[in-house]
């Protein structure tokens, strides 16, 4: 997820940060952010930009070697109309 590694280093150096997608009903927003999902919303073939933020995330967690307590809250909102 090369385009959200300015991201993944803010979120290191203690910045709140967002990503967000904004665009007309059916352009690909949802795709983009989650990627390919089946009926029940689970995650079946090709990540969206979060889920390979959130795997950025924790590789780089675990590369800490002076391990800290790290809590990351996430949320997702979606709009329509």
């Amino acid at each position: 997820a090369r385009i959200g590694h300015p991201v993944i280093d803010a979120i290191f150096q203690g910045i709140n940060c967002s990503t967000l997608a904004f665009g007309a009903t059916g352009s690909g927003k949802t795709f983009s952010m989650i990627g390919s999902t089946d009926e029940r919303g689970m995650l079946v073939s090709e990540p969206g930009i979060l889920p390979r933020l959130f795997n950025d995330i924790f590789d780089k967690i675990e590369s800490i070697e002076d391990t800290h307590d790290c809590v990351f809250n996430f949320s997702f909102v979606e709009l329509y109309m």
